[in-house]
């Protein structure tokens, strides 16, 4: 469940994610998706950092260092990702 879950809205942040400038080796769908992956299973960004806690085939090839999410997920892009996703998912009720 939490998988169908994480890919509606990680479909959603690639969707809304071409209109924010992006990172160099992650864009921010990717940034997001990672931090959503953790949210869901209810576990730290640093475990979601690691490969052995997502599935063999995934959407995300390569995951970004806890470093770089700490850093990424205080950026204006990703904030206005996020906020843009909230708008979206409120609206579609």
């Amino acid at each position: 469940m939490e998988r169908v879950r994480w890919l509606e809205l990680y479909r959603l942040a690639t969707e809304l994610g071409k209109t924010f400038p992006g990172g160099v080796l992650y864009s921010n769908a990717v940034v997001v998706g990672v931090w959503l992956w953790a949210a869901i299973h209810d576990r730290p960004i640093s475990w979601a950092c690691k490969r052995e806690h997502w599935p063999a085939r995934s959407e995300i090839r390569f995951l970004p260092s806890q470093s770089v999410m700490s850093r990424r997920l205080r950026s204006k892009p990703v904030k206005g990702l996020l906020e843009a996703m909230e708008k979206t998912l409120r609206e579609r009720g």
